[in-house]
């Protein structure tokens, strides 16, 4: 601020350095060639310079060249020369003419100046109310509204102010000082104005939402468009947060009821087997063949997988929803993980031709989770393809990312419904096939929290693809050959 008025200053000091040239130029034209012109042709040019000393100068600067024109005029153009008579009452009405119009032109060009100054100002205030507007507009979190307000007001009025809200309790939202001070917060509490501060009252309809207090010994005020803008702003932030709280309760209100319809179809069918099995294994009453025994024992194992299966994805989902999954990246073999998770999914598969398309690599990522990703995308092949069909995994490099697919040679998925098996709980219609719904979404939100996409296609051919892109690092396998 104070390196800008000395350079104004300066710029001023310039300008009447070039006006008083002027003014001395015109005193000496009129004086060389005073036989020829006549007075109330230097008048006019006296006139003209008095009009553009109150276009560039300041008030007090205009009057002051004004008097000097006067002055000039007077000594050197009217006879009697070099001196202040006036020859004949004609040279008393040019020069009261000339005086006259001088200071009359000087006011009005003063006045038109103000006028064009006010009209600039009012044009920037309105602009940087507008760009405040939209800024705030943009912003969710009635901390990030708070925060904008105060670099808003600190830059325009160079004042530090604090702002405070109200609900749940007074608590300071943004300022200066990041400290609330107990005492401001009492004298808020009984909503009365702390001493030596300003407060600006936040209201939303009759009710107090916060407040903006500044220090009392600043001549300056806070615009009440600024104040009306930061209540609706705050008003807005605060309808949005409870908003969402609504909406987050509605949909974990919807995720519980899916998930006991889930529980209640996938669990409780195994659970039937498994106790009616039990049962008639243990009842002494019933004679049971050796076959017809083994194949209860066997009922009552797969159930019992079943079943260990669906409570393992449940709790995987809980624990990945939270919002607190860091893959753990380090050097893998995606042929490696990828024969891990067909060994552990063996019996899930012996019916299938498994076929694995692979080059030789070492890949950046976290490998439990990607080879829970493989195994989940095997067992969603295994279960929607018939027995006896191929299952094909393939995996490359490319561009910065690692590939994996896995495609089947099942009946596709309805093509309005691809973008929907990846919701949570979600099956496809008229499906026989068992399940909880919740392996594709483990595997979306695995490969999301590798920064990663999963989709899936239907073949030409028949069947399903699904393709996972990782962005990851590449080991150069020649590097460790060469050693």
């Amino acid at each position: 601020m104070i390196k800008t008025l000395k350079v104004a200053n300066i710029q001023e000091v310039h300008k009447v350095v070039a006006m008083a040239t002027l003014y001395g130029l015109v005193t000496f034209v009129g004086v060389l060639y005073r036989r020829e012109m006549i007075e109330t042709d230097v008048a006019m040019l006296f006139l003209l310079l008095n009009i553009l000393s109150a276009s560039l100068l300041k008030p007090r600067n205009t009057y002051l060249m004004t008097i000097v024109g006067i002055v000039s005029f007077h000594y050197f153009i009217l006879p009697d020369y070099s001196s202040f008579r006036f020859q004949n009452a004609q040279h008393i009405i040019t020069f009261a003419v000339m005086a006259f119009s001088g200071i009359f032109a000087s006011n009005i060009t003063q006045s038109q100046r103000k006028q064009i100054d006010k009209n600039k100002r009012l044009q920037h205030r309105h602009k940087t109310n507008y760009q405040l507007a939209r800024h705030l507009s943009a912003l969710q979190t009635s901390q990030q509204i708070a925060q904008a307000t105060i670099q808003f007001l600190r830059k325009e009025q160079a004042l530090e102010r604090q702002i405070y809200l109200a609900e749940p309790s007074w608590h300071l939202l943004a300022g200066s000082n990041e400290n609330a001070s107990p005492n401001v917060i009492g004298w808020l509490k009984e909503r009365k104005t702390p001493p030596g501060m300003n407060a600006y009252w936040l209201n939303d309809s009759s009710e107090t939402i916060g407040v903006l207090l500044v220090d009392a010994d600043k001549e300056l005020t806070v615009d009440p468009w600024v104040i009306s803008l930061l209540s609706l702003s705050l008003t807005r932030s605060q309808a949005t947060q409870a908003l969402a709280e609504v909406e987050a309760t509605s949909r974990m209100e919807s995720m519980r009821t899916t998930l006991l319809a889930s529980v209640s179809h996938d669990l409780k069918t195994p659970l039937g087997t498994i106790i009616g099995a039990a049962t008639t294994l243990r009842d002494s009453s019933v004679k049971l063949a050796d076959p017809v025994r083994e194949e209860l024992l066997i009922s009552i194992a797969e159930q019992g997988e079943r079943l260990n299966r669906s409570l393992t994805k449940l709790l995987d989902i809980t624990r990945y929803s939270a919002g607190a999954l860091v893959p753990k990246r380090e050097w893998v073999e995606p042929e490696e993980v990828i024969g891990s998770a067909l060994q552990r999914l063996s019996a899930r598969v012996k019916h299938h031709k498994v076929r694995l398309i692979s080059e030789p690599m070492l890949v950046e990522l976290d490998s439990l989770l990607f080879e829970q990703v493989v195994s989940n995308l095997i067992e969603n092949a295994a279960k929607y393809s018939p027995d006896q069909s191929e299952i094909e995994i393939r995996t490359d490099y490319r561009d910065g990312q690692f590939v994996l697919s896995v495609s089947d040679q099942g009946s596709g998925i309805p093509e309005e419904q691809l973008t929907k098996i990846f919701e949570r709980f979600y099956r496809l219609e008229n499906s026989a096939v068992d399940g909880t719904g919740l392996g594709l979404a483990i595997c979306q939100v695995i490969v999301q929290a590798h920064h990663g996409e999963i989709t899936a296609n239907n073949r030409e051919g028949g069947g399903s693809c699904f393709c996972v892109t990782i962005p990851c690092k590449l080991y150069d396998l020649r590097e460790l050959y060469e050693q």
